[in-house]
């Protein structure tokens, strides 16, 4: 094999592989012997097949296999001799395939960056101090009481304010033709979105509506709405008034501390402070991995593969897109701030992909593994978190493809842990 490299651009290269002929007809060879055991045609028995009869027959689809196993194994040596990482699968073009002149073709690939690593051992970081003052206890109970709300029938003719709620059905139309639709669906919760539908904040939606009144939106569909067919798709949402609600807030008492499953109030005050200690404990933890990335970021200077990048900031848009459409955002609006949501979508893209390399080449000098045993335990926390059973969520994951990133997200986590472990902390008030 004879193997040109040539620097196309940042952390990218470009393969010229040669494979003489004699080496591409010792594997048009052995592909052609091992059809030549197995084939069956009419009229011979298995094996028997005359080799003329067989190059005849098979002869385009040998060539074809042979070709592709000697790129694929001509690839993996060339990697191993240049001692490449590769980002993503090559971009193969200029093949020839010739039994009496071999195998060339060019393959244009991304790879991981070259850079020196900052000492990764005593990192400077401060841990933000962790209390839960009468403030946040006061919230925290007025939290507890808006998620057990009640919800009183208003008098007849009671047009829908912010706040209240509008048992509502639904529907979506392609002009006169029903598409979808959902009987009493409670809607109007402040600035909630109606559901998974892009209309808007719902209060705004249907503020000042009574009973019996119908409101149309014209929208595109978001792309993980639930029936697949009408995503993407521009339809009308018709919204009916069936019932308006005011809500109805408990009072904060014995009572209500034993509805929650306490004795007393002040029982249930204290769940509530470890709750939000709890919270705040792990805000200041992820903050603190924050911390630790940035300062990995800042003293740790390469360039970016641009193609890498590109296609983590697609990822990034397509994700910010949907998330502001399902928050009610018209999609009118998103286009026109779609220079900006690119920008920030790039912004954060770049420091992703920063992050992925860096954590991965900690990973590396570091020898942090991933074993079988930390996959199952993030599955079964991931199946007890949704309440399903662990076999269908790896079965999900391998029909995804979504294997290779969870090992790849739980060996950052213990890069992560690892470089805490061993960072100088301090506290901050």
């Amino acid at each position: 094999m004879k193997l040109t490299v040539e620097t196309v651009g940042p952390c990218k290269k470009r393969l010229k592989v040669e494979v003489d002929a004699e080496a591409v007809k010792a594997e048009v060879e052995e592909h052609l012997q091992e059809a030549s055991a197995h084939a069956q045609l009419p009229g011979f028995r298995k094996g028997r097949v005359p080799r003329a009869m067989l190059e005849k027959r098979f002869g385009p689809q040998i060539q074809e296999e042979a070709r592709d196993h000697l790129m694929s194994e001509s690839y993996r040596k060339a990697l191993e001799q240049e001692k490449l990482s590769p980002l993503g699968e090559p971009t193969v073009d200029k093949v020839e395939f010739d039994l009496a002149k071999g195998l060339v073709y060019e393959a244009t690939l991304e790879v991981r960056p070259e850079f020196e690593l900052p000492p990764t051992k005593d990192i400077p970081l401060a841990r933000k101090a962790v209390l839960v003052g009468e403030a946040d206890l006061e919230a925290g109970l007025a939290e507890l009481r808006r998620q057990h709300v009640e919800w009183t029938p208003a008098p007849a003719g009671t047009a829908l304010k912010r706040g209240d709620l509008a048992v509502c059905p639904l529907a979506l139309k392609d002009g006169e033709k029903p598409l979808w639709a959902r009987a009493e669906v409670g809607v109007g919760r402040h600035d909630t979105p109606l559901g998974a539908l892009p209309t808007g904040p719902a209060d705004k939606l249907l503020e000042g509506h009574k009973a019996g009144e119908t409101r149309q939106v014209v929208a595109t569909l978001p792309a993980d709405f639930s029936r697949e067919d009408l995503r993407g798709k521009m339809v009308t949402i018709s919204v009916t008034v069936q019932d308006v609600r005011h809500e109805k807030l408990p009072e904060v008492d014995d009572a209500f501390a034993k509805a929650m499953g306490v004795d007393t109030l002040a029982a249930l005050k204290d769940q509530v402070r470890a709750h939000l200690l709890r919270r705040k404990e792990a805000d200041a933890h992820h903050q603190l991995e924050e911390d630790l990335v940035s300062y990995l970021i800042e003293k740790t200077a390469f360039e970016l593969p641009q193609d890498a990048l590109e296609a983590q900031t697609q990822d990034s848009l397509r994700r910010a897109t949907v998330d502001l459409l399902m928050q009610g955002v018209p999609e009118s609006q998103v286009k026109e701030n779609l220079e900006k949501l690119q920008a920030s979508s790039r912004t954060f893209a770049e420091r992703r992909l920063r992050t992925m390399l860096i954590l991965a080449r900690i990973a590396e000098q570091s020898k942090v593994f991933v074993t079988e045993s930390d996959v199952e335990d993030r599955i079964r926390q991931a199946a007890a978190t949704r309440g399903e059973r662990p076999e269908a969520v790896r079965k999900r994951l391998e029909k995804e493809g979504g294997l290779g990133s969870l090992r790849a997200s739980i060996r950052e986590s213990k890069v992560i842990d690892l470089l805490l472990s061993r960072a100088k902390l301090e506290a901050k008030a």
